[in-house]
């Protein structure tokens, strides 16, 4: 198990967050379809055993490399129409119902130079699709988002939105869910992160977005996003770390997915956020923690149980935090 850490009395920090390897971990745990899978980006180098196509003593790192059905086998980078000299980052990765693979990243506005990062800058929604052949699928409806032939999905194509952290993906019966992190930049100290998810349908064509924790006018706590968990009977758990300026705690909020897709607060859950209407849990720990991922136990009777797991940090020592939360 892979798990992240921060001290007692720092906030959360992009370089906190092994975003591939949490990847990873879901894929291993949620034993769901739709669970996010983790995609790694390799710069062709063929003079490691682990990666050398010439390495043909039939061992297991000769068996696992590039696939020739994807691309050729080769990488397959993306520039999204921006500038020759802009940067962009590729985050998470899922699977559509046709067999199809959504890539989402961040990345500056189209024909912009820019540095895109994963929690360091201010960026949009990048969307790209490929086929089981690695070739480049155009979206069919991006709704005046799509670039270069609809190839590429640019949301909103306005950096001052604010999107600074990618942290799940998922599809669910045709829509595309992507967590992510806001960041209110008229707003000073704690209280200008948040948590929200921004949907889409699986033509590209954006659908809207749902604060999912904080997002008060005078918010004075930090969210930043975990994972979601879809349940049974339509709903879905998202968890977070809440940081209040001196300790971390573990946050979960429960929205309603609707028959189209939609999502909605539950109201049955937890306790209204002061000053924004969403209805949070959360649960205070000894110690300050930060939650690294989380995902539902697959095999109870009832699934409104799941597990979260992540660091506990007491004394500058840092542990494996796992906790059940039990509906």
């Amino acid at each position: 198990m892979h798990t992240i850490s921060s001290s007692a009395h720092e906030r959360p920090r992009p370089s906190a967050y092994p975003l591939a390897a949490l990847a990873l971990i879901a894929v291993f745990l949620s034993g769901s379809a739709t669970a996010a899978m983790a995609t790694s980006t390799v710069d062709g180098d063929s003079g490691t055993a682990l990666d050398s196509p010439d390495n043909t003593d039939g061992s297991l790192q000769d068996r696992y490399r590039h696939a020739p059905s994807f691309n050729n086998g080769g990488d397959y980078p993306d520039h999204f129409a921006s500038a020759p000299n802009a940067d962009m980052i590729g985050l998470l990765t899922a699977p559509l119902g046709n067999g199809d693979i959504v890539v989402a990243g961040l990345v500056p506005n189209v024909g912009a130079s820019g540095t895109c990062s994963n929690g360091t800058s201010r960026c949009n929604i990048g969307l790209v699709r490929y086929n089981a052949s690695g070739v480049r699928v155009p979206w069919p409806d991006p709704a005046g988002f799509g670039f270069n032939g609809n190839q590429y999905v640019v949301y909103p194509n306005d950096v001052s939105v604010g999107y600074q952290y990618l942290r799940d993906l998922k599809v669910v019966n045709g829509t595309i869910y992507l967590l992510q992190d806001g960041f209110n930049a008229s707003q000073p100290g704690i209280g200008r992160q948040n948590v929200s998810i921004v949907s889409f349908f699986d033509n590209g064509r954006p659908r809207g977005s749902i604060s999912v924790f904080g997002d008060a006018p005078a918010d004075t706590e930090d969210f930043y996003g975990a994972q979601m968990v879809f349940l049974s009977g339509g709903r879905l758990i998202v968890t977070a770390t809440d940081y209040d300026g001196t300790t971390s705690y573990l946050a979960a909020a429960r929205l309603l997915v609707g028959a189209n897709g939609g999502l909605n607060q539950d109201p049955t859950w937890g306790i209204a956020y002061p000053g924004s209407g969403n209805r949070i849990i959360r649960y205070p720990a000894n110690v300050p923690y930060t939650v690294a991922y989380a995902t539902n136990q697959i095999g109870f009777p009832v699934q409104d149980d799941f597990y979260v797991a992540g660091s506990v940090t007491s004394q500058g020592d840092s542990d494996v935090l796992v906790q059940k939360i039990s509906g």
